[in-house]
C-alpha cells in the first residue's frame, strides 16, 4: 500500500503542473486621473504575453470604460500588444473602480478612474428660469412664457435634448411646439410654455417641467427641473376700442450699468388686459424675474456685458402688439459711469459657415464682416476695400497671395489688416513605422490636434486601429484650414505558422526546431534579443541551444515566441508525460502480478 501511495502522489504532483494561469501582462493595475470634461489623454495601454496552450479571452466590469480591441483574444504562446483602456467622456466627478479579467483565471487587470471637479467656471447648461411663480392669467385668457436652455460654448460636447415632460401637462399649464435633437456648444433653445385659462376655474396651480438630455458619449446630464405655479383670477370682460393713452408708462432705473448690477424695469398697468412683454438682447441681459400687481409690472434683469445695447418693451393686447414700443439705449461698462464710443472697428471671417482666425484662414470663399470692436454688432453703413478698391463682403482667397483689406464707416477710425494665405500641410505619423504591414496588425495614427483621420475614405474615430483589409492603403488627415495630407501603405495577407514541429510546449534545449508560414517573407530569428538565423521563404529553422527567449520575426511583426527554461526532472516528465503514464500502468501490473505468483507459490507449500 505504501507503493501505490507514494506513485498516486507523484502522479497527482505530475498533474497540477498543467493548471496554472499562464497570462502575463506589462501592469497588473490602472490607475488614471482626469478633470471633468477632459476629452484628450483619458487612455491607458497595456500588453500581454500568453504562455500557456489555450486561447485566452479578455472580459471587463465598471461601465465607465472600454477596452479596444473589444473582443481581444491572446493566442498561446503569443503576445498581443497595445490595447488600450478608453475612459468615458461626460463622468462626473468621483472615483470609479472595475477590473479586467482573463478567461484562465490569470490575474485580473485593477482599473481605476478619479475625475476631479472641473476648474473652469460658467461652463455649465444653463436653465433659465428654473422657477416661474404666481404667473397671474385671468379667467379665458391666454399667455405664453418661455424657458431658455442654454449650452455655452465652453461646454465639452454636444447634448441631445430627447425628452421635455409636464407633470400633468392640463390646462392652464401646457407645452407649447418645440423639436427636440442636439444643441451644438454655443448655441441655445427656446421651450414655450402655453397658459390657457379658457374654461378654467379660479385658483392655484402647479406644475414641474423635466427635461432629458444626454451627451456626445450616451451618458444622462442631470438638469434641474422647472417649478411652474399660476394663479387664475376671476376674468375681466376685454376692452373694445381702447384708448392709446390707456397704454403703459415704462421706465427703466438707470440707463448706465455696472457689469453684473441689477437692473428694473417698471411699467403701469393702466389697463389690465394690456400686457408690456420685455424683448432684451441676451448677449448683454439676462433676465431674473417678474412680479405684476395690480397697478404695477416689475421686470429684474442682470448686465452681464460690457457694450451698448437697446431695452425694448413691446405691449401685448389678446396676443397682438398695439401702440408704439418703449425702447431706451442703454450702456454697460466695468464702473457704470464711463462711455464707451464706437471708435475702433474689427473684422470676423466667415468660411464654410464657421467663424475662423485670421491665423486660420485657408484658400476657399471667405465672407468678411464689419464689426464694432467692443459690443461685435454690425456696423451700419460700413465700407470694404482690397487693394484700395471697393468690394463687397465675399472674397475667394488663394494660397501664397498677400492680402491688404481697409474697413471704413462713419464715427470710426479706418481699420487695415495685410495678411497671406499660406499652405499649412499636416503632418502624419504611423506607429509601428514600416514598409509593409500584414491583415489583422494594429497601427496607431497621430496627427495635428482634432483633424480627423480616413482609412480609405471612412473616418476612424480612435486607435489603435486593426488593419482589415489587403493591398495598397490610403490613409488621409483632414482639417480646417490645412492642406490635406495622404500616405499610402502596402498590407499583406495575415501572417501564421502553418505547421511546426516539435510543438511548441514540447521544444527544449538542444531541439531542431522547423516551421512553415503560410506565405513567403522575410524572417529572422533571434536569441534573447540576438538574431542567430534569417532568410526568405516560408520555411523556418533554427536550433536551440541554450535557454532563453527565441522569437521568429517578419517586417516587425513577432510571428513565435517560446521562453525555455531550466526545468530539471520535473521539466523532463513533463515533456514525457506519456512514457510516464506508460510507465505506471506497467509498474502496477507488474506489482500485481509478481504479487499473485508469491501467494499461489505459499499454497503449494502448505500442501507438503
Amino acid at each position: 500500500m505504501k507503493r501505490v501511495f507514494l506513485i498516486f502522489l507523484i502522479g497527482m504532483v505530475f498533474l497540477m503542473g498543467f493548471t496554472t494561469a499562464n497570462v502575463t501582462c506589462s501592469t497588473n493595475s490602472i490607475l488614471k486621473t482626469i478633470t471633468q470634461g477632459q476629452i484628450s489623454g483619458n487612455s491607458s495601454t497595456f500588453s500581454c504575453t500568453n504562455n500557456g496552450n489555450n486561447t485566452v479571452t479578455i472580459s471587463s466590469t465598471g461601465s465607465f470604460f472600454s477596452v479596444y480591441p473589444n473582443q481581444a483574444v491572446i493566442q498561446p504562446t503569443n503576445t498581443f500588444g497595445s490595447m488600450n483602456v478608453i475612459f468615458n467622456e461626460g463622468l462626473v466627478s468621483g472615483t470609479y473602480s472595475g477590473s479586467i479579467f482573463f478567461s484562465d483565471g490569470s490575474t485580473p487587470i485593477s482599473t481605476s478612474l478619479i475625475v476631479n471637479p472641473s476648474t473652469q467656471t460658467g461652463c455649465n447648461i444653463d436653465i433659465f428660469p428654473t422657477i416661474l411663480s404666481n404667473i397671474k392669467i385671468q379667467q379665458g385668457g391666454i399667455k405664453t412664457r418661455n424657458i431658455q436652455l442654454n449650452v455655452p460654448s465652453c461646454y465639452p460636447s454636444s447634448i441631445s435634448l430627447q425628452g421635455i415632460s409636464l407633470a400633468s401637462d392640463e390646462q392652464p399649464i401646457q407645452l407649447g411646439e418645440i423639436s427636440l435633437g442636439t444643441i451644438q456648444p454655443g448655441n441655445s433653445v427656446i421651450i414655450p410654455l402655453d397658459l390657457d385659462a379658457v374654461s378654467v376655474s379660479v385658483g392655484q396651480y402647479s406644475d414641474t417641467l423635466q427635461l432629458l438630455a444626454y451627451n456626445s458619449t450616451g451618458n444622462n446630464i442631470n438638469l434641474p427641473s422647472v417649478s411652474i405655479s399660476v394663479l387664475v383670477t376671476q376674468g375681466i370682460s376685454p376692452i373694445s376700442n381702447f384708448s392709446l393713452s390707456e397704454l403703459p408708462t415704462c421706465s427703466l432705473n438707470a440707463v448706465e450699468f455696472n457689469l453684473n448690477s441689477t437692473g428694473t424695469l417698471i411699467c403701469s398697468r393702466n389697463n389690465p388686459n394690456i400686457k408690456p412683454r420685455p424683448v432684451i438682447d441676451t448677449f448683454y441681459l439676462e433676465g431674473l424675474s417678474v412680479t405684476e400687481s395690480p397697478s404695477q409690472y416689475i421686470y429684474n434683469f442682470k448686465a452681464k456685458k460690457i457694450g451698448n445695447t437697446k431695452f425694448k418693451t413691446e405691449f401685448v393686447y389678446l396676443e397682438g402688439n398695439v401702440g408704439k414700443p418703449f425702447e431706451q439705449e442703454i450702456r454697460i461698462t466695468a464702473s457704470g459711469s464711463s462711455p464707451i464710443p464706437g471708435t475702433v472697428l474689427d473684422f470676423i471671417f466667415y468660411q464654410s459657415g464657421n467663424s475662423i482666425k485670421l491665423y486660420s484662414l485657408s484658400a476657399k470663399e471667405t465672407i468678411i464682416q464689419i464689426v464694432d470692436n467692443q459690443t461685435k454688432s454690425l456696423v451700419q453703413s460700413s465700407l470694404l476695400y482690397l487693394g484700395g478698391v471697393q468690394i463687397n463682403n465675399t472674397l475667394t482667397l488663394e494660397s501664397g497671395k498677400n492680402y491688404n483689406l481697409r474697413a471704413s464707416a462713419p464715427g470710426y477710425l479706418d481699420l487695415i489688416s495685410s495678411f497671406n494665405v499660406s499652405e499649412n500641410p499636416i503632418t502624419i505619423t504611423i506607429s509601428p513605422g514600416k514598409e509593409l504591414y500584414y491583415v489583422g496588425e494594429p497601427i496607431t495614427i497621430t496627427t495635428l490636434e482634432n483633424a480627423s483621420i480616413l482609412i480609405n475614405n471612412v473616418v476612424i474615430p480612435s486607435f489603435p486601429y486593426n488593419l482589415e483589409t489587403e493591398g495598397n492603403i490610403t490613409i488621409k488627415a483632414v482639417k480646417e484650414g490645412y492642406t490635406s495630407t495622404e500616405k499610402r501603405i502596402l498590407v499583406k495577407p495575415s501572417l501564421y505558422i502553418s505547421n511546426i514541429d516539435p510543438q511548441s510546449d514540447k521544444i527544449g534545449k538542444g531541439d531542431d526546431v522547423l516551421m512553415n508560414l503560410n506565405q513567403n517573407v522575410s524572417w529572422s530569428v533571434t536569441f534573447n534579443g540576438t538574431e542567430i538565423n534569417s532568410g526568405v521563404g516560408d520555411r523556418v529553422t533554427f536550433t536551440a541551444n541554450d535557454y532563453g527567449l527565441y522569437e521568429v520575426k517578419s517586417e516587425g511583426l513577432t510571428v513565435f515566441n517560446k521562453t525555455i527554461e531550466k526545468g530539471g526532472t520535473f521539466d523532463f516528465i513533463k515533456r514525457n508525460w506519456l512514457w510516464g503514464v506508460i510507465g505506471i500502468i506497467v509498474v502496477f501490473i507488474g506489482y500485481f502480478f509478481l504479487k499473485g505468483k508469491s501467494e499461489g507459490g505459499e499454497s503449494i507449500n502448505v500442501g507438503y
